[in-house]
């Protein structure tokens, strides 16, 4: 049972994340917000409204010219218990990579470079049951968010820059009792770290 249960964590946590990427059609169990038809519509509806819920980024990295497994250096991954290289999963429209850990562990990562940063998931914050803003090392703006209560695994989104957001998904070991939040944290602070200055 536990089993079958990490592995729906892990499938509805990757359908999550490209519902929110704005890329593709929701997977059955997720629910699309209301009047949400894909990535272009909320850019729109954004641009439309002019306003930025997110916390500003005063100090901007950039991420859309790394490739995603390039995203969390081999040694920052090491450091935090995964096995370099990342490897790319296999949904073409968001494009994460992987890297595993031991027992089950794997952190997932993505860099959403053409939408309005981490003003998009404050745009749906209210299909999350866990939603808490949080800052990074650094001062970076980021925000958990969950459709459950994080108990196997955790989502967090950080703010790169205004227009640019990383998204990490953290599924903790088997057996393991403490908050995958807190490792979806300290990856989401090595990859911003690792990211060449923004303009």
């Amino acid at each position: 049972m536990r089993h079958t249960t990490r592995i729906g964590a892990a499938v509805a946590g990757v359908a999550l994340l490209a519902v929110v990427a704005g890329c593709g059609d929701a997977q059955p169990g997720q629910a699309r917000p209301a009047g949400e038809s894909g990535g272009s519509s909320a850019t729109s509806t954004s641009a439309a409204g002019g306003e930025r819920l997110a916390p500003p980024v005063s100090d901007p990295r950039d991420a859309s010219g790394v490739a995603p497994c390039d995203l969390l250096k081999p040694e920052a991954a090491t450091a935090l218990g995964f096995t370099p290289p990342g490897q790319p999963l296999s949904d073409p429209s968001f494009k994460p990579c992987q890297w595993r850990g031991p027992n089950g562990a794997s952190v997932s990562v993505f860099a959403d470079t053409r939408r309005e940063g981490l003003s998009e998931v404050y745009k749906q914050k209210s299909r999350y049951k866990d939603f808490r803003p949080v800052t990074l090392a650094g001062g970076h703006p980021a925000a958990y968010a969950n459709v459950s209560d994080p108990e196997i695994e955790c989502s967090i989104f950080a703010g790169v820059a205004d227009s640019q957001a990383v998204v990490v998904r953290h599924l903790r070991p088997t057996g393991d009792r403490g908050n995958p939040c807190d490792k979806a944290k300290l990856v989401a602070e090595a990859v911003i770290a690792g990211l060449p200055a923004g303009k």
